[in-house]
């Protein structure tokens, strides 16, 4: 999940977790998702705990010429399994 700045206006130094490693980025002060860590430490901690248990998988549907006017894009799926299963194998999908 990216990191969401707030629609305030302050310049906070916060931390989220980009899938791979916690980073910095600037916080506005009101308004935020979970991926908002005070300290890049926190984060660590937090995502080693939880988020780096499980590997995610996104299939883009790309769509070209004509059809690739605004707003008729598909969106993009999300398949997440633990880590201990084979990595090249996405979730199946349930009926």
């Amino acid at each position: 999940m990216a990191p969401f700045p707030g629609s305030c206006k302050a310049s906070i130094t916060r931390f989220f977790y980009d899938g791979l490693i916690c980073r910095a980025y600037k916080w506005g002060g009101c308004a935020t998702n979970f991926n908002n860590f005070k300290t890049r430490e926190t984060c660590e901690r937090s995502c080693h705990a939880s988020c780096a248990s499980y590997a995610f998988f996104v299939n883009e549907t790309r769509v070209e010429g004509e059809a690739a006017r605004k707003g008729e894009r598909k969106k993009a799926e999300v398949n997440s399994m633990p880590s201990s299963s084979h990595l090249n194998q996405p979730k199946e999908k349930q009926s």
